[in-house]
């Protein structure tokens, strides 16, 4: 079950709607140094019955950012003792432009992405942007992952889309398997908030 989550706005404290395995609607979020996920417990619905469930630091210089939140793993809980991971990134079309693939590596060890020409060295918890040149039809794009020591743990080919950007989620293997868990959230762009096209990265 998708757990009904809020997340405080000043002095109030608002429901996310969360869509699993797919982007939520925007939120509206104050400038803050953190954002602070909560919880309600079932005693009412003062301030006093939310429980801070997730914290993680705001992404600096961004008016739009993007958060994955999961289920805290034993090892997440020693960072901070809460049930829920929360990493956050700047989301800006400028840092992350349309027609892009955006790699976030959340194995513990370091990776390499290779892509439309370009190889990027990834290593744990860093994200990169890869954005390939693309035509109006957009193209079937090859990408493979290898580990450090140059072994190929993912192959094949990816829809680019000038209309849409691509967050890649790369995790360790489900337990009892070897390959990598690899996740996308994909997201369309209208064409009115299309800066101009360029290519970058970010570790």
């Amino acid at each position: 079950a998708v757990p009904e989550l809020f997340y405080r706005n000043g002095s109030e404290y608002l429901p996310i709607k969360l869509s699993p395995g797919q982007r939520s609607q925007s939120c509206p979020i104050p400038q803050v140094h953190a954002l602070e996920l909560m919880q309600k417990m079932e005693k009412g619905e003062s301030f006093a019955d939310f429980d801070l469930v997730g914290l993680t630091p705001f992404p600096k210089g961004t008016k739009r950012a993007l958060f994955l939140i999961e289920a805290a793993k034993e090892s997440d809980k020693r960072d901070n003792g809460l049930p829920f991971r929360l990493i956050g990134m700047d989301d800006s079309l400028e840092t992350v432009p349309s027609g892009s693939f955006r790699f976030m590596n959340l194995t513990p060890d370091s990776l390499r992405v290779e892509m439309a020409g370009t190889s990027q060295e990834l290593a744990p918890s860093a994200l990169t942007v890869i954005n390939p040149a693309l035509t109006e039809d957009g193209a079937f794009v090859p990408v493979v992952i290898k580990s450090g020591d140059g072994r190929v743990l993912f192959e094949n080919r990816l829809i680019a889309q000038p209309s849409g950007r691509e967050m890649v989620i790369i995790g360790p293997p489900a337990e009892g398997r070897t390959e990598l868990n690899v996740k996308f959230l994909s997201e369309v762009i209208p064409a009115s908030l299309k800066p101009g096209k360029k290519t970058s990265s970010k570790e």
